[in-house]
């Protein structure tokens, strides 16, 4: 039986089994594309699992930290805000002199330097205590503008006699009289008794508080009389 004819076009290399009629040789086995992408991106998937764990628990305790603080922020400003001066309807639970009181002696200095003391406050003068930060402070002091009153004495009361809200409350009521600065527990608020609640008015004749108000219309329609030490 004679060899199989070769097919036409086709050279059988020396060695090589023949082939069978109308048969060519297999193409060598190619890897598909997608083999090859699925392999390397199972290769890729343990480094990027272990990539974003180490993400998470670097940014976990950065995210809880910045929280913590934008709420800390957060608090301080609305302390900020808030009024720190009780209501005028406060003066009946809130220490404040009290009608008859003596007022010890004390001596202080104005915001342009003037010297201030016990002995200088008259029937005539109206006391008007403020706090920064007070929105009823705020209210009584357009009603007192509106009057334009003659002899008013202004004490601003701060955290202490340095306190910038303070200062700055002072020099912005300074046209309406004179201003002293003082702290809460300072020796003009023991002076007059205890000073608690914001606004507060006093009138003062013959050393002793003659009326208290907590709004500037009521002190206003007061007429202090002499009480004595």
């Amino acid at each position: 039986m004679g060899r199989p004819a070769v097919p036409a076009g086709r050279t059988l290399a020396p060695g090589s089994a023949p082939l069978a009629a109308g048969r060519l040789p297999a193409p060598p086995s190619i890897a598909r594309a997608g083999d090859l992408f699925t392999s390397g991106t199972r290769t890729q998937e343990p480094v990027m699992v272990s990539f974003l764990t180490a993400l998470v628990v670097v940014l976990t305790p950065l995210t809880l930290l910045n929280l913590t603080l934008l709420f800390a922020v957060i608090r301080r400003l609305r302390a900020a805000e808030a009024p720190t001066g009780p209501r005028p309807d406060h003066l009946d639970t809130l220490p404040v002199p009290k009608a008859g009181d003596l007022v010890a002696p004390f001596r202080a200095q104005t915001l342009d330097g003037t010297a201030v003391t016990d002995l200088d406050l008259g029937p005539a003068d109206i006391l008007m205590c403020l706090m920064p930060g007070c929105d009823p402070c705020k209210t009584q002091l357009a009603a007192v503008r509106a009057t334009t009153p003659d002899r008013l004495l202004l004490l601003v009361f701060g955290i202490s006699e340095e306190d910038p809200a303070a200062l700055t409350l002072a020099t912005s009521v300074h046209d309406l009289g004179r201003v002293l600065i003082t702290s809460i527990d300072g020796p003009i608020g023991r002076a007059l008794g205890g000073v608690g609640a914001f606004p507060t008015f006093l009138r003062v004749a013959d050393g002793a508080i003659a009326a208290v108000a907590g709004t500037w219309a009521e002190i206003a329609a007061t007429e202090p009389t002499a009480v004595g030490r």
